[in-house]
């Protein structure tokens, strides 16, 4: 479960846990590196984090991918989520994003930016925001350049099983998202 809030003194509070599981947490603020902590559990003390801001003035060259989501209609959309989960390097692509931050968020004008720890030549990922389709992008550099995605308004999808016309109870439907292109 995804919860975006806001919150003055930082505070926060998930509900209706189950406390038998350990949760993978994501701390995520625009313009600083995400915190994550594997394998979290409810019973113990709360959670203290502090978000570490990073200088852009001193990043090395080939290290910050700048974006800014926006809706069809070129407004901001605040708090979308960035998910990184593809990264080149030296010629070499690969699936998992790694030595680049897995998470950044959008500030109130719909910017954000993603830190790598080393150089790398691209990067791809998704884009989600509470209303909208999730938006993807691929082969987004890093440079001074800011790369733009729209996300469009969300929709819904709405069916009916039946089998030789008779309605068939407790299927499991399932829809993966893919490109237009594919």
């Amino acid at each position: 479960r995804r919860v975006l809030f806001r919150s003055g003194q930082g505070n926060f509070k998930f509900e209706s846990l189950d406390s038998e599981w350990l949760y993978y947490t994501v701390i995520i603020s625009p313009y600083c590196r995400p915190q994550i902590f594997d394998r979290v559990d409810l019973a113990s003390d709360p959670l203290n984090c502090r978000l570490e801001a990073v200088d852009l003035s001193n990043a090395p060259p080939g290290t910050v991918l700048r974006g800014r989501v926006l809706t069809a209609g070129d407004r901001p959309v605040p708090g979308a989520l960035i998910r990184m989960q593809e990264v080149t390097r030296n010629g070499k692509w690969q699936f998992w994003a790694s030595g680049i931050d897995e998470f950044s968020v959008a500030d109130d004008e719909g910017n954000f930016v993603v830190y790598g720890q080393t150089a790398f030549t691209d990067a791809g990922g998704a884009i989600e925001a509470a209303g909208f389709a999730t938006g993807l992008f691929e082969h987004w550099s890093p440079s001074d350049s800011i790369h733009f995605l729209r996300l469009n308004v969300g929709s819904a999808f709405k069916g009916r099983l039946l089998q030789d016309g008779h309605p068939v109870a407790n299927a499991n439907i399932r829809l993966d998202n893919f490109g237009a292109e594919s």
